[in-house]
């Protein structure tokens, strides 16, 4: 059983910090590409994908990992992007 103090925290913020220490995940990133967060949560501005630090590269720093795959790799144009809803 788990007891704590919330203090001034909020409910929201304590959930979201229990379930990072459990799943190493940042609650609301949608990346399928890693297991780990890892900083905050950012928007690709080419799809709207909430995604954490782990995404991203050096030459596109503002698409994720799928964005710069489509974009680099399978030469789609930058506003080919399926939305997320």
């Amino acid at each position: 059983m788990i007891f704590c103090y919330l203090g001034t925290m909020q409910p929201y913020v304590f959930i979201g910090k229990l379930y990072f220490e459990r799943t190493g995940r940042i609650l609301g990133c949608q990346s399928k590409n890693h297991s780990q967060c890892e900083g905050e949560l950012w928007t690709c501005e080419r799809c709207g994908k909430r995604v954490c630090w782990e995404e991203g590269s050096a030459d596109l720093p503002e698409i994720c990992d799928d964005c710069w795959v489509d974009v680099r790799e399978l030469g789609q144009p930058w506003e080919d992007a399926i939305e997320v809803e």
